[in-house]
């Protein structure tokens, strides 16, 4: 199957993809009530992305595509995902509990009543939504999708198969080739927004709306650049270009 080509067609025809990403602006518009309220940035692939690997599928590793229209795309879970590691990371040393004492940590992404880990109460001392809303993160460009694969050597070793007990990892062991597809050379469009407020003053709401706007243009492409998104971050996948 890793042969198979994508075909996209005329990508920017009619009731192509460019459709799709102008469906999603016009829902944007109406939940955020204007397009004041909402934000955008195309941001390039700098290598390979591997996103969604252990999802559910029939061979080995999976890839997160589109359930209606089958094109790679990074769900909204993960871009929210994203920016609220890297709140916790840069801003709260790593820590969550510490994270939702914050009333801009909780504005922006929301918070429970108490985290679950040290039942730590959270600044608001109840379950909070937050009031920014992100949306799927749509290709704007044909994506490139290729194979890519993993060879681990050390299968007895870390499985702790009958046979394979007590065996060190040697090079001795068999390598366990395992393929999978991965998204190169893709440019993608991120978009979203800012929920009606619940303060009743104006001018609380706006430089509340305008506080979390600037957080998001700016702390968005430095996780994308430094944090990045999907599986092996660690190696190098992921990473999106300045």
């Amino acid at each position: 199957t890793h042969k198979i080509k994508p075909n996209y067609g005329d990508f920017h025809s009619p009731n192509r993809l460019v459709q799709v990403i102008e469906r999603q602006y016009r829902a944007a518009l109406s939940l955020c009530r204007g397009a004041n309220n909402l934000f955008s940035m195309d941001v390039m692939l700098k290598d390979k992305m591997a996103l969604g690997l252990g999802n559910e599928s029939i061979y080995e590793a999976s890839m997160t595509l589109h359930y209606v229209y089958g094109f790679p795309y990074i769900p909204a879970s993960a871009v929210k995902g994203l920016l609220r590691s890297y709140y916790i990371r840069e801003k709260c040393h790593n820590k969550e509990d510490k994270a939702v004492q914050e009333p801009f940590f909780c504005q922006i992404f929301g918070c429970p009543d108490k985290t679950n880990k040290n039942k730590t109460e959270s600044y608001f001392k109840e379950a909070l939504e937050g009031k920014a809303v992100f949306f799927d993160a749509l290709p704007i460009t044909p994506p490139k999708v290729e194979p890519d694969i993993m060879n681990p050597h050390y299968s007895e070793y870390y499985t702790g198969e009958k046979e394979g007990k007590g065996k060190w990892p040697t090079d001795t062991g068999n390598p366990v080739p395992i393929h999978f597809l991965v998204v190169q050379a893709t440019t993608f469009r991120f978009a979203g927004g800012i929920k009606p407020s619940r303060f009743s003053k104006e001018e609380r709401k706006e430089a509340l709306d305008r506080k979390i706007m600037d957080f998001i243009a700016e702390a968005l492409p430095i996780a994308l650049q430094e944090h990045g998104l999907g599986a092996k971050t660690a190696i190098g996948y992921g990473y999106f270009k300045p």
